[in-house]
């Protein structure tokens, strides 16, 4: 198989189980208790499990963040883009089968107050550690520090912490979890700029040090 369209597979498949499980594990009502420590667990599982095929972004936004810093050529960008935005809607469709609902529906839900903010802060969180931790050499505990935050963020934030376009965009044809289009291009838009945030985080508050020059004979 191709390089690239291993990628991508690793991509699609790791959006689509994270998805589905968000889906699964909010369907029935009461939602489970455990469904923010359920969800952490299952991102950082496929964040590991996908980290030496892709890199496990299994996300637009971290994808997007390694394009900005040219560690990723956009042309792959695109295709990471594709297969994580095909593995969100296949996941909210998995998410539902589970409980034995084959359907997808378009939801209309509207921004709530503090949602775009949450999403600001919440992605700018995730996007600033995966790029504190990789350009540190720290790439190994990613998958460990990304289960963290998103049980934080689930916690404290007004969204929820989707922090993630493709999660986004498969929640908005969800019944359980949904996301509005209009919520959901709001969230979009706030994820975005919690990837600038980041990155203007990583140059002035947590640089990388520069490499010190070599003593003169």
């Amino acid at each position: 198989m191709p390089s690239l369209l291993r990628k991508a597979v690793a991509e699609f498949i790791g959006v689509a189980v994270f998805v589905g499980a968000i889906v699964g594990v909010n369907y029935n009502a009461p939602v489970n208790p455990l469904a923010v420590p359920v969800l952490a667990g299952t991102l950082g599982l496929m964040v590991l499990l996908t980290s030496d095929t892709s890199g496990g972004h299994l996300n637009p936004a971290v994808t997007l963040f390694f394009a900005v810093k040219r560690q990723i050529s956009w042309s792959n960008a695109l295709a990471y883009f594709a297969a994580q935005i095909a593995g969100g809607v296949l996941g909210a469709f998995l998410g539902g089968a589970m409980h034995g609902n084959y359907n997808l529906q378009v939801n209309t839900a509207i921004i709530g107050k503090g949602e775009l903010l949450s999403e600001v802060i919440a992605t700018a969180g995730l996007v600033w550690l995966i790029g504190y931790l990789a350009s540190r050499d720290r790439g190994n505990i990613i998958p460990f520090v990304v289960a963290a935050w998103i049980f934080a963020a689930g916690s404290f934030t007004g969204s929820g912490a989707a922090a993630n376009p493709a999660v986004t965009i498969g929640r908005m044809f969800s019944f359980a979890a949904p996301i509005g289009v209009e919520q959901g291009m709001y969230f979009i838009l706030a994820q975005v700029l919690g990837v600038l945030v980041a990155v203007v985080a990583l140059m002035f508050v947590t640089p990388v040090a520069k490499a010190k020059k070599k003593a003169k004979k």
